[in-house]
């Protein structure tokens, strides 16, 4: 269970995120029962973008799913594979938009349970600078989450947004991409959590159990 401790949201943010009200969203996109959404904040160079989807499942499920490094390249958009570092860190590798080269992210990661509201927030953050492919592009700056909201009928309402800079010099174009990328992702999840090894987690490890019953426990980097 220690590897599902370090468990990595990919694109993955709400803790790191800056906190903008919620009209200012843009939905782009409504098909396929996914939402997608943008929004500008000021000083930064590429919108921020949202996907919402329901599915069948119970937290459990998407925790073990994202957890699963191996299975990165069957639904993440752009991901050709990851894995974690001796620092519990966790290395990723993309394909790069068409005529550039891969990128790659280096992140930690961060579990919170709201109490109010009964939700799970993951989150994760690249860090800075640090490269391990010479032959890809570090990305300079992404931060995402999931936000897991529990409904009945065993259904979960999954959101997941993410900030990304891919380090390009030509801006146009890549907002799009980043609609898109979320849009395919979500478009796999729903196939992805039927799979027996998913569907067989049905309850939570007892390290985020605790975090139901403990309001002050925290578990940031290497969760």
């Amino acid at each position: 269970m220690d590897g599902f401790k370090q468990i990595l949201c990919f694109f993955i943010c709400a803790v790191s995120l800056e906190v903008v009200a919620a009209d200012s969203w843009q939905m782009v996109t409504n098909k396929n029962g996914i939402k997608i959404y943008q929004q500008q904040q000021p000083g930064l160079p590429f919108k921020h973008t949202k996907g919402v989807i329901t599915v069948k499942a119970k937290p459990a499920m998407v925790f073990a799913l994202l957890n699963d490094f191996a299975a990165c390249g069957e639904w993440i958009f752009g991901c050709i594979g990851g894995e974690r570092q001796s620092d519990d860190s966790i290395y990723l590798e993309f394909e790069g938009p068409p005529f550039f080269k891969n990128r790659e992210v280096v992140l930690f990661s961060r579990v919170d349970y709201l109490h109010e509201s009964e939700q799970w927030v993951i989150t994760v953050e690249n860090q800075p600078g640090k490269q391990l492919n010479k032959n890809n592009v570090l990305i300079h700056k992404m931060q995402a989450q999931w936000l897991l909201t529990s409904l009945d009928n065993n259904e979960l309402t999954i959101e997941h947004s993410f900030y990304i800079d891919p380090n390009v010099s030509i801006k146009l174009g890549a907002n799009s991409y980043n609609s898109r990328a979320i849009y395919r992702t979500l478009l796999q999840l729903p196939s992805m959590l039927k799979r027996p090894k998913y569907q067989s987690e049905k309850e939570l490890p007892e390290f985020l159990q605790e975090l139901k019953t403990e309001p002050s426990a925290k578990f940031q980097k290497g969760i």
